[in-house]
């Protein structure tokens, strides 16, 4: 995924497929949508996803979300792998119902304890010297430490993504979906013992920018896809999801 996009403004649909319709739902989109490149010569078109969650101590974010305020943010940061020289996406979301805004840059990997700590990063220690990533940078440190937020959870996906050939639509299936707790090294890629674990269905998210599809609307009507995450896997349940 793209580490140089700084501010979007879309809008997003999330639902719920289970196992019997995420074959269907893969010949169904690529009538309208084309691969992206990220998943090309992947197994099974999917790649390893990691998100990391920032919130405060009483969970302040994260109860935003469970409540369906109309007002929400989200603070995180994203990698693919672990290797040292990948960047870390650090991402500010800003939900108000359907529309979203998305800040976002790369960061080097060698100043990710800096900025946690409430530091802003220097030029050199981004991943593109646009001035505008700076400006998402200090967004994103300056969101952290309005709501004295830390990092507290990770979560694991494999993702398959779909683009609309006129690049306007993006389209995620997020399957083999786990949720841990935080321990020893922040950038791990791998999970032991997590909250919740689910391995049936996928998470599909549609991002488009100005009109939903009419092509996706009967989809889901027919499918009658259901934009409920279920809730009866682990011991917990968590509104990190997107």
């Amino acid at each position: 995924e793209q580490v140089n996009a700084i501010m979007e403004r879309r809008y997003e649909l999330r639902y719920f497929a289970p196992p019997e319709l995420a074959l269907q739902l893969r010949d169904f989109i690529q009538e309208y949508m084309e691969l992206d490149e990220s998943c090309v010569g992947k197994p099974d078109y999917r790649y390893p996803f990691y998100t990391i969650y920032l919130d405060s101590d009483d969970w302040k974010v994260n109860w935003r979300t469970i409540r369906r305020d109309q007002d929400c943010w989200k603070l995180r940061l994203r990698y693919y792998d672990n290797h040292p020289n990948s960047p870390v996406l650090f991402e500010v979301k800003h939900q108000m119902t359907d529309v979203v805004e998305e800040y976002q840059g790369g960061l080097r990997r060698e100043a990710l304890d800096s900025v946690l700590a409430g530091h802003l990063p220097h030029p050199g220690q981004l991943s593109s010297k646009a001035p505008q990533q700076f400006v998402a940078a200090e967004r994103f440190v300056r969101s952290m430490l309005e709501l004295n937020a830390r990092p507290r959870l990770r979560i694991f996906c494999q993702r398959e993504a779909y683009v609309s050939y006129n690049d306007r639509c993006r389209l995620t299936l997020d399957s083999r979906i786990g949720v841990s707790e935080l321990s020893g090294d922040l950038l791990a890629t791998h999970m032991d013992d997590p909250l919740i674990y689910v391995d049936q269905g996928v998470i599909l998210e549609l991002r488009f920018p100005e009109r939903f599809p009419d092509w996706f609307r009967e989809f889901v009507r027919v499918s009658n896809l259901s934009q409920s995450f279920p809730s009866n896997h682990g011991h917990r349940t968590f509104a990190c999801a997107g």
